[in-house]
């Protein structure tokens, strides 16, 4: 999303508002952001405030079904010239708004607390049915505890 900031270059103080929704892709979750906000020239440096709604559609990470949640991010951001393009006059922040949500996603998304996931042998998902899979009778034998002579 690109704001044009020809209106407040040479105005100090001056704003110019934005606003829209921007569709991202981050691993496996799928992200839609509402954004809207403003960037200031504020003492020479451009400023930026906003407010995002993401919905996050993501699979969770003991079941891999999909899983909906929602964010809300506040954006206060100062930014450089290196970061305003064509001539310096407009600015593209679907870097900040993708930094912003990221930082503030859940490191991982659960269908729910108590989601038995999927069974280690078969694959099958525990929380729809119960597989007839037998428990494991092998040990491994690193998991042990040392034996040692007994002392006489």
């Amino acid at each position: 999303m690109n704001v044009d900031l020809l209106p407040i270059i040479n105005n100090q103080n001056e704003k110019v508002s934005f606003e829209g929704v921007l569709d991202f892709q981050y691993d496996d979750a799928k992200i839609k952001a509402e954004v809207n906000g403003y960037v200031i020239n504020f003492a020479g440096s451009l400023e930026v405030y906003g407010t995002v709604c993401a919905k996050i559609t993501a699979p969770c990470a003991r079941c891999l079904e999909d899983t909906n949640s929602t964010i809300d991010v506040e954006i206060k951001e100062t930014v450089g010239k290196d970061e305003v393009e064509l001539d310096g006059t407009v600015l593209n922040i679907d870097d900040i708004v993708f930094g912003n949500v990221l930082i503030n996603m859940p490191s991982r998304f659960l269908c729910s607390e108590d989601c038995l996931g999927l069974c280690s042998k078969c694959g099958s998902n525990l929380n729809i049915n119960q597989c007839q899979c037998e428990p494991d009778d092998i040990i491994d034998e690193r998991f042990l505890k040392p034996k040692y002579p007994k002392k006489k």
